[in-house]
């Protein structure tokens, strides 16, 4: 066959792949994509193939072709696309296995191949994932500026809200509620308004607003994006995006006092995320174990909280679980314990309200016992 004919062809198949994946058809994305690679093997085929599998489920393939497509881009030369695709396993290798070595070797490799490029939207977002990463206010907002001054001049709008949300929902965190929610509400309407095309992006976004929602214990703001967020999982497959959701509501609906619902959402949060984003599933296990300490179920509590000691979202349960079984020394021990190791995080008010409960308890126990010392003086 004239090599014109097959570089027509596998062109074509490249462009079918690529209008397959525009309106999330991954099943036809993947044929087309593999039926390109059967003809020569491409990082563009590879990286398509690779994006098919990942919003279908495939999470070990995908890695593997986005593996071999990091090896054909950096022989091309091409240290933007290189850096994407590192970036992309590093992600993978965190959210669903949970190997942080994997995780920080791919993204020291992504830092390092594009910082001798110019400015790209790869760029960006690799400044908004150090941002994500950083433990420091300080160092996390020099990231976000530097992510959004980039992504506005290599004309990356996802970016540029996706940033927005990230700092609506810091600013959230932080006590600025209004500012905050202003800024989500913007990046979410610019979804709306079909501004934001990266679906990665899009479902970031989603979960920024749930979890300020839950922050804020704001039930009806929660409500109308979750139904805007399950539609959007329904037209993409991107089932992870469900389940984050999910599990900021099932907490949000704890708070309101509504169990029953509450009690569903996680289980199904739980379901998903073992399907899924597995080492995240704990962020739901762990609102499940404070539904079951407020439902005086102790016991399923204590089972769900195992191996998480130096979990930080998990302080919350263990301090009530040990408040409900009358252990405020125990409760008092793990409080100050984590405020020693975290002064200022989104956890320091609520385990604060712990500590003032512990503290009556601690009162009420040494008032109750001061009469029997007495006696026995």
């Amino acid at each position: 066959m004239d090599d014109d004919v097959v570089d027509a062809e596998l062109a074509g198949l490249l462009t079918d792949g690529q209008a397959a994946v525009e309106r999330a058809d991954w099943p036809s994305a993947q044929r087309s994509f593999e039926a390109a690679l059967r003809r020569e093997e491409t990082p563009q085929a590879l990286d398509g193939l690779a994006q098919a599998l990942f919003f279908q489920g495939e999470y070990g393939a995908a890695i593997e072709q986005r593996e071999r497509a990091f090896e054909l881009f950096r022989v091309a030369g091409d240290d933007v696309s290189a850096a994407m695709c590192a970036r992309f396993v590093a992600f993978l290798y965190g959210v669903v296995y949970g190997n942080r070595a994997a995780f920080s070797g791919w993204l020291a490799r992504a830092r390092t191949l594009i910082e001798a490029t110019g400015d790209s939207s790869e760029r960006a977002r690799i400044e908004l994932t150090q941002a994500n990463m950083a433990a420091d206010p300080e160092v996390r907002d020099r990231h976000l500026a530097a992510a959004v001054d980039i992504a506005r001049r290599a004309g990356d709008t996802d970016t540029v809200f996706d940033v927005m949300s990230h700092r609506g929902l810091h600013l959230v965190l932080q006590g600025s509620v209004d500012e905050g929610m202003a800024l989500l509400d913007e990046a979410l309407a610019a979804v709306a308004g079909g501004e934001v095309r990266d679906l990665i992006a899009v479902g970031s976004m989603y979960c920024k607003m749930l979890h300020a929602c839950e922050v804020t214990s704001d039930v009806r703001r929660a409500e109308d994006w979750l139904e805007l967020a399950e539609g959007f999982v329904a037209r993409t497959n991107h089932r992870p995006i469900s389940a984050i959701c999910r599990t900021h509501y099932g907490g949000i609906l704890i708070a309101a006092g509504r169990w029953s619902d509450a009690e569903h959402q996680l289980e199904v949060s739980a379901e998903l995320y073992e399907q899924t984003y597995r080492a995240l599933r704990r962020s739901a296990v762990v609102r499940l174990a404070v539904l079951r300490v407020r439902q005086g179920r102790l016991e399923e509590a204590s089972q769900l909280l195992v191996g998480a000691e130096h979990d930080s979202y998990a302080v919350r349960p263990q301090v009530e679980l040990h408040l409900a079984r009358g252990e405020a020394d125990l409760a008092m021990s793990r409080i100050e314990r984590f405020l020693r190791e975290h002064p200022e995080t989104e956890l320091t008010a609520p385990i604060q309200l712990l500590l003032v409960q512990a503290q009556l308890k601690q009162g009420e126990r040494d008032s109750a016992a001061a009469p029997g010392r007495a006696a026995q003086r």
